[in-house]
């Protein structure tokens, strides 16, 4: 048997094969017709794909449907219930949009179309999309709504490291190696390194759906929209970072205690290319953020950004040399961050979350 893992960028497919006993068949990159190539002349057993599998159908914004969940929810609109329930445990997913007007309209979520596209390839192929309702009818020739990073978070029980830093790659590795693959960093030494943590997100889509078929995996979300597989048979209410044993945020010294493993939250007025500290107004709860970066002094920062419509995009923010009062975006999240809000302030106000 072969399992699949793909992972969608705006022009190119990282492509994972394993089989049943996790040898690695492929690493590869693929165009979408490359693709059609694939599954034209490779037998695969069931696909995951890192992509939404259709547009959100509005039923986070159905105030009947959410009281219907049963339990108190603040915000989360404009999101699929997978979405959601994800959301709600510390992992952040993009949201998807409703129409394709606005995925065309958004640069940094172009990259959705591609998927749709995806997914019309298989669908001409014969694959079905699986959910938790017809997966053990379909399960020999269907494919899955997959998120890499909750994919890796709950196989971990926590949340990971940005994955376009060494740490981040490495404790990926880590958690691939931990389900009994062997030989990942050789597989990886020899590929470009802007390629790496794709072709991890590929590979851990691949185990995702050789646990669900396996029946060891769960979903989460409405049947209705789509729903996004698991590789665990269940998964936690809460995913935090894991505290850093060297870090002195706990000292009776500080003038405040920061916690780690939580989300900070702030009103940010956006009115120039850097974020100046001076424009953050703390919202529940949260302490002041100078106080709060000082902890985080020369640190990566990652961050989830939401519009007034609770759009959302997830970035790094990081320290600016010999400055202490602003932040700027890490090279690798500019054009994401430039497409979502512009490169220069908009003066808009905008909710930003900081995870420790």
């Amino acid at each position: 048997m072969k399992f699949c893992g793909i992972d969608v960028h705006l022009r190119i497919l990282s492509i994972a094969e394993i089989d049943e006993n996790f040898n690695i068949n492929l690493l590869k990159n693929m165009t979408l017709n490359e693709l059609k190539e694939y599954i034209m002349s490779t037998p695969i057993t069931l696909i995951g794909v890192d992509a939404p599998y259709n547009l959100n159908q509005g039923l986070m914004n159905d105030e009947v449907y959410r009281n219907k969940l049963g339990r108190k929810i603040n915000g989360h609109y404009n999101k699929k219930v997978s979405e959601y329930e994800l959301s709600r445990r510390g992992i952040n997913p993009f949201s998807t949009p409703s129409s394709m007007e606005i995925v065309r309209s958004k640069n940094y979520l172009s990259w959705m179309e591609t998927g749709f596209k995806a997914y019309n390839i298989l669908k001409e192929k014969g694959l079905e999309l699986l959910n938790e309702s017809n997966l053990n009818e379909k399960k020999d020739r269907g494919m899955v709504e997959v998120f890499p990073h909750a994919c890796f978070t709950v196989l971990s029980g926590k949340l990971l490291s940005n994955k376009s830093t060494e740490k981040g790659i490495n404790e990926r590795i880590n958690v691939v190696e931990g389900q009994g693959f062997t030989g990942i960093r050789d597989y990886l030494q020899n590929i470009n390194k802007k390629y790496k943590d794709d072709f991890l997100d590929a590979l851990i889509a691949a185990y995702t759906v050789y646990k669900i078929y396996n029946g060891n995996g769960t979903f989460v979300g409405d049947i209705v929209e789509g729903q996004i597989a698991l590789p665990v048979d269940k998964i936690k209410d809460s995913y935090k970072r894991a505290a850093d044993p060297e870090s002195n945020i706990n000292k009776k010294e500080d003038s405040i205690i920061i916690q780690f493993n939580k989300i900070y939250e702030y009103k940010v007025k956006h009115c120039d290319s850097v974020l100046w500290l001076k424009h953050f107004k703390p919202i529940n709860g949260a302490p002041d953020v100078l106080e709060l970066l000082k902890t985080k002094q020369n640190e990566d920062i990652n961050v989830t950004i939401a519009d007034e419509n609770n759009e959302i995009v997830n970035v790094t923010l990081v320290s600016m040399k010999n400055r202490s009062d602003g932040l700027k975006v890490s090279n690798e999240y500019k054009k994401i961050l430039k497409d979502f809000w512009g490169s220069s302030g908009d003066g808009r106000e905008y909710i930003i979350k900081i995870i420790f």
